[in-house]
């Protein structure tokens, strides 16, 4: 059984993995990184390629400027960062992966408005 910090996950780099189906949508190979996951049967999602279980991961592939729902089998994970930093509107927030592999806010920063400005 994999351990799920061996699993890829939020902000780490993958391989999309040569299979039929990851080839004939023209992405076996690409790397990019995972932007999330879900539940297909809830939420509609397309997904390339079947799934093992109801669970898929999103991929943004960055040279092909879009975002594929993979099968975690489907993707290798390459590199994991130590530091992730989000923005989110006006708000940042930066995490750091523990010992353990877990991630953990270091950050969270929301800029100040100046005194004069009143909203």
């Amino acid at each position: 059984m994999t351990d799920i910090h061996d699993a890829p996950g939020f902000g780490d780099t993958v391989r999309i993995r040569h299979t039929t189906e990851t080839f004939q949508a023209g992405i076996a190979g690409h790397e990019g990184t995972v932007y999330g996951f879900t539940t297909p049967s809830v939420t509609g999602v397309e997904t390339v390629g079947a799934l093992a279980d109801d669970f898929a991961l999103n991929v943004h592939v960055e040279a092909l400027n879009a975002a594929f729902w993979l099968d975690p089998s489907n993707i290798e994970l390459v590199s994991r960062p130590d530091t992730l930093t989000l923005t989110v509107g006006n708000k940042r927030i930066v995490l750091t992966r523990t010992e353990d592999g877990c991630q953990e806010e270091i950050e969270n920063i929301v800029p100040s408005r100046p005194w004069w400005r009143f909203w």
